[in-house]
């Protein structure tokens, strides 16, 4: 509809944090990739495929999972979405401008290196966002870390969600949270969401929005 309304044919999307080792973007002239904050061909796979890495997360203390075996982190599948990871070199020394950290902060430096990931010793930056990458190259961010609840043995994703509500053509703005509910585990999901009609939604409006959302969410 931002498009539409004044006539823009090309978005750039990014991603990145000011304290990263790297980042990401995607310029976006069609639908194909449209939402995406980064795109890589086979080339820039190939050429930057070993420096990032995504890990299945544990909703229920939002640490990486790991191999019961060999005590090394799960790798995502396509289209599944975990923590986004950024390669080190193994040892701190050789780090230089690559990582940085937080100055004066040596605890809150070491907080967001995770070791022993891949292999045995080695070295990543923690993002605290979780992701996905699909087969054709588009990378998609899905939550931060501690957005994300879970709810009958399912992760949900606020951002996802929100998202999907904010395309119904009668919401402005939605804000998707968990809330706990009396005998169950996990947290439900709610929206608080704003309207472009002014006063109370009507029973039509609401019944609508009702179906829009049983159609297109899990």
């Amino acid at each position: 509809r931002f498009q539409e309304r004044f006539g823009i044919e090309t978005v750039a999307e990014f991603y990145g944090a000011t304290e990263g080792p790297s980042a990401s973007w995607n310029l976006s002239c069609n639908g194909f990739s449209r939402g995406a904050v980064g795109r890589n061909g086979r080339l820039a796979s190939l050429i930057l495929g070993g420096g990032l890495t995504l890990v299945e997360l544990d909703p229920r203390t939002d640490a990486p999972l790991r191999d019961p075996q060999t005590g090394l982190c799960r790798p995502c599948a396509p289209n599944e979405p975990g923590e986004l990871l950024y390669k080190l070199p193994d040892h701190e020394d050789e780090w230089g401008s690559k990582y940085q950290g937080y100055y004066d902060d040596p605890a809150a430096t070491a907080s967001k290196i995770l070791r022993n990931v891949l292999k045995k010793g080695d070295a990543w930056y923690r993002t605290g966002d979780l992701l996905r990458h699909d087969q054709d190259g588009r990378w998609w961010f899905s939550d931060r870390i501690g957005d994300t609840f879970r709810w009958r043995g399912e992760n949900v994703s606020t951002t996802e969600v929100a998202e999907l509500l904010g395309t119904h053509p009668a919401v402005r703005e939605a804000n998707v949270y968990g809330v706990r509910v009396p005998s169950h585990d996990g947290r439900a999901g709610c929206a608080a969401v704003v309207l472009d009609a002014s006063g109370e939604p009507g029973a039509e409006l609401l019944k609508d929005l009702a179906q829009f959302v049983k159609k297109r969410l899990p």
